[in-house]
């Protein structure tokens, strides 16, 4: 049973709008009418993507992460802000952090990629055995 309460520590101490809303879209249109328990929860889900991209980092060591989608959508400066500050407590040599500027098209311009790099590096070795001969 919810009381239409979520306070930033979880225990009802901030009025919010949000009461039994199980949508992302709802919560981001919650915190962008200032509910600071949509804020709370928000902050939190940041929090917890901030320890799982600092565990990636500890596996993977990449240079840099790159966010899109409705994450970036709802909150960027909050993201960027939450995520960045866990990572770099958690990771001495925190890669950068940022955001894609593709948006809704990176997908796309990933399988683009993906389908015609074989035919670029071909194009590239024909052309140095012209350049050789």
């Amino acid at each position: 049973m919810s009381s239409g309460r979520v306070g930033a520590n979880g225990n009802g101490d901030q009025p919010s709008t949000l009461a039994d809303q199980r949508d992302a879209r709802y919560v981001f249109e919650a915190l962008h009418q200032g509910d600071p328990g949509a804020h709370a929860l928000i902050e939190q889900s940041f929090v917890m993507l901030g320890v799982a991209v600092a565990n990636v980092v500890t596996v993977l060591d990449p240079e840099l992460i790159v966010f899109n989608g409705g994450l970036v959508k709802g909150a960027p400066d909050l993201l960027l802000e939450t995520v960045g500050k866990v990572v770099r407590k958690m990771q001495p040599k925190a890669p950068k952090i940022t955001l894609s500027t593709l948006g809704d098209k990176a997908q796309i311009w990933g399988a683009l990629h993906t389908l015609l790099e074989p035919a670029q590096q071909c194009a590239i070795r024909s052309a140095q055995k012209c350049a050789v001969t």
